[in-house]
């Protein structure tokens, strides 16, 4: 009789506000992809709120209650879980509920889904070590921003390779922030910096996977109406699942994106896939990135900015056949 590897379950919670955790048990750990409640749906989404949890610091809150902003409810999600680092559900519908899960069992010993203390005004690498990959899907906070132009974690994550430290992946009071399903390759050389935006110190946590993958990255300085060509090498393939730039622009919070233009090249052909956010409010900047590449089919970033403009680019590279 085969094993079912489905964790797929309900737990059943009395009263508003009252928490049930998702917690693999030691050695054991969990995908979970999405989330249900028994009430009635706020704002169109299941009226719940997702929190990553370390049993000791405050729990960081990655979806939050509906009720407050639906923002990221509509995405797929990808949590990874493990007994140290796991999930905890809080029911904000107005009685006693049913909350649920989808997930299954995943291979233990790659999960590196972690919670850290900020301090006020400071900042923390998330930095796998030297060798290893990471894909990072998901980021929370214990300190949320109060609206009115957007409610997101109140963190900046940053690309850098330490040296070069400005290329913006979420701003806190954008949309970007809240709406777009994350896939980020870091790796010891290239890799995240998140600010504690308020000044007072936050707990921040991640979910991400370690994966066998070589990454392929790039933080640059582009200057003014420069260009920067992300160029597989003959005979590579990329794929580029990120973008980031040190200034945002189109209009103020919170419809602000990175200030340039990203088109493919096809020898002296140019299409543009991402509009500077000073040139036109490109949708396209909240969806996820699969932009597949090779040496003759490669992405141009453009600086439109009256300013240079830090640029950071992260992906994989895929088998060529």
């Amino acid at each position: 009789m085969a094993i079912s590897n489905i964790i797929t379950g309900i737990s059943v919670v009395a009263g508003a506000g009252a928490t049930a955790d998702i917690r693999p048990a030691a050695g054991v750990e969990y995908k979970v992809i999405d989330f249900g409640s028994q009430h009635a749906f706020v704002a169109n989404v299941p009226d719940l709120q997702v929190a990553i949890n370390d049993g000791v610091n405050p729990a960081c809150v990655v979806l939050v209650d509906p009720t407050t902003d639906p923002g990221k409810r509509t995405r797929q999600f990808e949590f990874y879980i493990t007994h140290d680092n796991y999930i905890t559900l809080t029911n904000t519908g107005g009685a006693g509920a049913n909350l649920s899960i989808i997930g299954e069992l995943i291979r233990p010993g790659l999960t590196i889904t972690d919670v850290a203390l900020i301090g006020g005004g400071l900042q923390y690498d998330i930095r796998p070590p030297a060798g290893q990959t990471w894909k990072i899907t998901e980021l929370g906070c214990d300190v949320w921003t109060a609206g009115p132009a957007d409610i997101n974690p109140n963190i900046r994550v940053f690309l850098t390779d330490g040296v070069t430290l400005l290329p913006i992946v979420l701003d806190p009071t954008m949309v970007r922030g809240q709406d777009k399903q994350l896939e980020i390759y870091i790796d010891h050389d290239i890799y995240l910096s998140v600010l504690d935006v308020g000044g007072v110190g936050c707990t921040i946590a991640w979910c991400g996977r370690r994966v066998p993958l070589t990454t392929i990255n790039s933080v640059q300085d582009v200057g003014i109406g420069g260009t920067l060509d992300i160029q597989p090498p003959a005979g590579q393939e990329w794929v580029v699942t990120e973008l980031a730039a040190e200034t945002w622009a189109g209009g103020g919070a919170p419809n602000d994106y990175p200030d340039v233009n990203v088109s493919i090249m096809v020898g002296a052909n140019l299409s543009d896939i991402l509009e500077a956010g000073s040139v036109a409010t490109s949708l396209r900047w909240n969806t996820p990135f699969n932009f597949k590449i090779d040496n003759t089919h490669f992405i141009r970033i453009t600086n439109i900015n009256a300013a240079a403009n830090e640029v950071g680019v992260v992906g994989y590279a895929q088998r060529a056949y």
